[in-house]
């Protein structure tokens, strides 16, 4: 969906007496895209926002997810960044994992990362 697909318009049905309500909707098929849950949004901006939020985040959450189901794929991996994770903090280096070095373990499984490689990091360290 395009940015331009989608547009703020007051609601009467959700709005008040003296309390104007907004939502988002599709401008080609007219759909209800965001209601804010059936209360509406007090004012164009914040229906914005709430929409550019609720997108971004919906996109964020499933690559993360597929980020996951990668390195659940890749265990071998997994298990040689942990190795050297570990050899790392053994030397007492307390810098964070470098990508660098994810990188190299990638050429050196014949891998190609899922994305990009300071987000591969970032899934990974939360999975641990």
């Amino acid at each position: 969906m395009n940015d331009v697909d989608y547009q703020a318009v007051y609601s009467r049905k959700l709005s008040q007496r003296g309390e104007a309500r907004y939502i988002i909707i599709n401008v080609i098929t007219g759909e209800i895209l965001d209601d804010a849950q059936g209360f509406g949004y007090k004012s164009k901006k914040k229906a914005y926002a709430g929409y550019y939020y609720k997108r971004n985040y919906a996109k964020e959450k499933n690559q993360n997810k597929a980020v996951e189901y990668w390195l659940h794929s890749h265990p071998e991996f997994c298990d040689e960044l942990t190795y050297h994770v570990f050899a790392h903090f053994k030397e007492g280096k307390k810098e964070k994992l470098d990508e660098n070095l994810v990188q190299m373990l990638l050429r050196e499984f014949g891998l190609d990362a899922p994305c990009k490689i300071n987000k591969l990091i970032t899934v990974w360290e939360n999975l641990r």
